[in-house]
């Protein structure tokens, strides 16, 4: 299983990396984690969140569990998670990552003095709110994204090798200050909670997710006062002087909480007692002193066999250079720096041979002039090998100066070249690579789809088979999710001549969002060229249109059912996704009309003659469908009662129907009692629906179903 760890990971210790790393493949990716720190086991990317790079690894690996740790006011810079958690939650929904654990702090407490499980959050400076809002955040992708998220509120945090946290910055200024300044007060509690210890409850909520929890408090192992913590530092290093903080403290409110304890069998057991020798003393294992650096310059200098024939080049030509100068010691212009040498050398060196070439025929033109300055004769200069010297020095120190420059430069310009042409083609590969994964996943998809296409088909058609609408409304929306691998599916019925669509089901992602009622007048041109066994693709992209319709029409030809793929991805805008929907939808559509035919041909079995009222059994079969619908949070409901006898029962259910909508259903329970199911509606609906059906004169009162449904009596709640 991939985990993703990121977020500020700037005090994140070894030990927890690699506590993870025995157990899954962890990957981290930020911009401000300390790459000597975290270990050799995981593998690392320094990309920004959000960024392009950032989002590529959701698509290179398949992460299960995303660990986000918010920023900690006691790190030294300041910090504003807003946007890379809204981008770390984004990037978990568009990819269906199924647990995001955001590491936040009982930093949000800081308004508190003793805060337990049951207390909210109390909020009293500029980082405590924004750790609350960021708690609010998780909340609204929770509910707007369906997406499992959990909420670690933890301690202080301590581990080995880091500088940045609470304890790794006194740490740190004991192994080089001998001196330590604490951000509180000395009579503070606070919870130290080890990395380690954190890393083994990381493990054990990822092996058992807790589907009914959003928020836990994490303890530490013990608490202690700052000025404990003070006197532990003063008997490992002596010499260490302790200053404290009285106005800008920071405040970590040490929180009761036995609910680790009791769901994971999970107890903190180190504590900071026993770790902050260790954490002092190998504050600065990871850095090298002056000498080690200096050292490894020297090894790495001498490690390749060029350097080391360079440097015998280098002897040699200097001896070469003492016996040439003893040897035309008797030479008057041998005896000073030789500036005409220096003239070839410098240009030669700077714009390479040609020049060189020319540098050095003036400087031997230049020798000539103050040879025969100095009265000797041309013959002299010709006939006397001594002379020829300069010359030839002269024009082999350009030639090799110069040659040296333009083979640097050519070298330059072929590596440079050469650079070029990899970048472009690492950047053709990157998108080959990413393009054939791509195809992979949709092939594989297709294949899966080919191979099983009977089987799929009959399962689908096996669990349409029913003859309660309401059942065949679950099943159709469990098979569309299915097949077309989307969750932004939603159902509408559309009663004849109606201005709307009611909602009868909707996808768990987007069940707080969608709405309630399909304005088919504010749709008017989908409306319009909605076409029998016919997919409605929205191709000009039109704003709060949906992406995909698929109208369902009954034996009258009077439009009947809206099937929305509300958002669907690039790759399915394509025939091969439109063929798939045409043939669920069909199925469903033939699925609807045989129960709706098999409902009015045996009326007598299912309704109260000459009714639109359930019979007892009929309406506790629908009502279970219900719930099994809002358990799986694809639909949602609520129960009302009214008091009926078995002589007003008619009129009452026809007094009722006049302020019902077309999906709510009215049902016999036990008793003289009357039942209706309100569709899609919840307990905020339920003061506005009472308000319009105590219109018809009678009582109502919202009830519990569970009895019911078990086919006992309900109690009024």
């Amino acid at each position: 299983m991939d985990i993703f760890i990121t977020g500020r990971l700037k005090s994140i210790s070894t030990s927890l990396v690699d506590r993870l790393a025995s157990s899954y493949q962890v990957v981290l990716a930020s911009e401000d984690f300390n790459r000597t720190i975290i270990g050799e086991k995981s593998k690392s990317f320094s990309e920004p969140i959000g960024s392009q790079g950032f989002n590529k690894l959701f698509t290179t690996y398949s992460f299960n569990t995303v660990i986000y740790f918010c920023g900690r006011p006691d790190e030294k810079c300041v910090f504003d998670d807003m946007k890379g958690l809204e981008a770390t939650l984004k990037a978990c929904s568009d990819h269906d990552v199924e647990h995001v654990i955001v590491v936040s702090s009982t930093y949000v407490y800081s308004g508190l003095t003793e805060p337990d499980e049951e207390t909210q959050p109390v909020p009293n400076d500029a980082s405590s709110v924004l750790l609350y809002s960021l708690e609010k955040l998780c909340d609204a992708y929770r509910e707007n994204n369906a997406l499992k998220v959990l909420i670690l509120r933890v301690p202080v945090l301590f581990g080995m090798y880091e500088e940045e946290s609470f304890i790794g910055n006194i740490a740190k200024q004991i192994e080089t200050k001998k001196f330590a300044h604490i951000n509180g007060l000395p009579n503070q509690h606070v919870d130290f909670l080890s990395q380690d210890d954190l890393a083994e409850l990381l493990k054990r909520i990822m092996l058992e997710w807790p589907s009914d929890l959003t928020n836990i408090n994490i303890p530490g192992a013990k608490q202690i006062t700052l000025q404990e913590l003070g006197n532990v530092l003063k008997q490992i290093v002596p010499a260490t002087r302790i200053s404290f903080s009285e106005k800008s403290a920071l405040i970590y409110p040490p929180v009761s909480s036995g609910i680790a304890r009791k769901i994971f069998e999970w107890s903190p057991v180190i504590s900071i007692e026993d770790d902050i020798t260790d954490i002092i003393k190998n504050i600065g294992s990871h850095k090298m002193s002056t000498f080690q650096k200096l050292k490894k310059k020297i090894y790495d200098y001498f490690g390749t066999k060029n350097n080391i024939i360079m440097v015998i080049e280098l002897v040699i030509g200097y001896l070469l250079m003492e016996l040439l100068n003893r040897l035309t010691s008797t030479t008057s212009q041998f005896i000073f720096v030789d500036f005409r040498l220096l003239f070839v050398v410098l240009l030669g060196t700077l714009h390479g041979l040609n020049v060189g070439i020319a540098a050095a025929v003036l400087a031997s033109i230049s020798l000539t002039l103050g040879f025969m300055n100095d009265g000797a004769d041309w013959t002299m200069l010709i006939y006397n090998v001594d002379n020829w010297l300069p010359y030839a020095a002269y024009l082999i120190t350009g030639a090799i100066t110069g040659y040296t420059c333009d083979k640097k430069a050519n070298d330059y310009t072929y590596l440079k070249e050469e650079w070029i042409d990899l970048d472009t083609r690492y950047k053709f590969l990157n998108e080959v690579y990413n393009s054939s994964l791509q195809n992979k996943k949709q092939f594989k998809k297709q294949i899966i789809s080919y191979r099983d296409s009977f089987g799929r088909i009959f399962e689908i058609t096996k669990r349409l088979n029913t003859v309660l609408p309401e059942a065949i409304f679950k099943e159709a929306l469990l098979a569309l999710e299915d097949i077309l691998e989307n969750q932004t599916i939603s159902i509408y019925s559309v009663v004849e001549n109606s201005k709307f669509g009611r909602l009868r089901v909707s996808s768990k992602k987007i069940l707080n969002t969608a709405p309630k009622s399909f304005d088919l007048i504010k749709h008017d041109k989908l409306v319009e060229e909605l076409r029998a066994e016919q997919v409605w693709k929205n191709t000009e992209m039109i704003p709060s249109y949906p992406d995909y319709v698929y109208p369902i029409y009954s034996e009258e030809g009077t439009l009947a059912l809206l099937v929305i793929v509300n958002k669907v991805t690039h790759e399915q805008m394509a025939m091969y996704f439109e063929n798939l929907l045409k043939i669920v939808c069909s199925l469903i559509q033939e699925a609807l009309l045989r129960a709706k035919n098999y409902n009015e041909r045996f009326s007598d079995e299912f309704y109260i003659q000459g009714t639109k009222i359930l019979k007892r059994d009929a309406f506790r079969d629908v009502l279970r469908v219900k719930a099994q619908m809002e358990e799986v949070a694809i639909s949602e409901y609520s129960l009302l009662s009214v008091a009926a006898s078995r002589d007003n029962i008619i009129e009452v259910g026809e007094r009722l129907q006049k302020y019902l909508r077309e999906s709510d259903i009215i049902g016999e329970g036990d008793g003289n009692q009357l039942y209706i199911i309100l569709s899609q509606a919840n307990e905020s609906d339920i003061p506005y629906i009472l308000s319009r059906l105590e219109k018809a004169g009678l009582s109502f009162s919202q009830v519990s179903d569970e009895n019911l449904i078990n086919g006992k009596p309900s109690d009024d709640l």
